[in-house]
């Protein structure tokens, strides 16, 4: 019982849960969100809650799977390092989303519908139409089979000293390993 409070957070653990229990299903942006979250005002790009102060990197993350053995090392390696250089406290959040092409699908249909209303032979409009059709079929099979998601990477720094200092760190770091960080915003 001791290991749990002392090496998981089970203070904070047992209360997020209690909280849940007693809020399953709360509205966004509702008084009572903002008092679980703990969050008091948003103001230059740093989230202010009752005890701490909070930065937010957006991490734009690049396909892994493409890299080379080499690559793939080196950046593992940067990243033990970015971690182990840390002398204040992170949390990298990362959400998972269903991918959205319906707007894509629907803007490459309607240009080829335009494409097709210019062609004369009525045999290469129809080879068109169905090719554009084969395409949108595929690319929706594809999504629906490989569970194909959109992830979001996120990582949230409490204040230890100096926020903007321990924003640059991070962010310089993570720069290092080729990845595009940005600092979110109050709007």
């Amino acid at each position: 019982m001791a290991a749990f409070f002392m090496f998981f957070d089970g203070l904070n653990k047992i209360k997020h849960w209690y909280n849940y229990l007693r809020n399953p299903k709360i509205e966004v942006l509702s008084n009572l969100l903002k008092q679980i979250v703990d969050i008091k005002k948003i103001e230059q790009a740093t989230v202010y809650q009752a005890k701490n102060k909070l930065a937010i990197l957006e991490i734009t993350p690049f396909n892994f799977m493409l890299k080379t053995e080499e690559e793939k090392n080196a950046i593992i390696i940067g990243f033990q390092k970015f971690l182990n250089g840390l002398d204040f406290p992170i949390q990298i959040h990362i959400t998972s989303t269903p991918i959205q092409l319906s707007e894509h699908l629907r803007y490459t249909d309607n240009k080829i519908k335009e494409k097709i209303k210019s062609i004369k032979d009525e045999k290469k409009a129809e080879l068109l139409q169905n090719l554009i059709n084969s395409y949108c079929e595929f690319v929706k099979k594809t999504i629906k089979e490989n569970k194909i998601q959109n992830r979001n990477f996120y990582i949230i720094i409490q204040e230890k000293d100096y926020l903007d200092v321990q924003v640059k760190v991070c962010s310089e770091k993570l720069a290092s390993l080729g990845l595009k960080v940005k600092q979110l915003q109050d709007s």
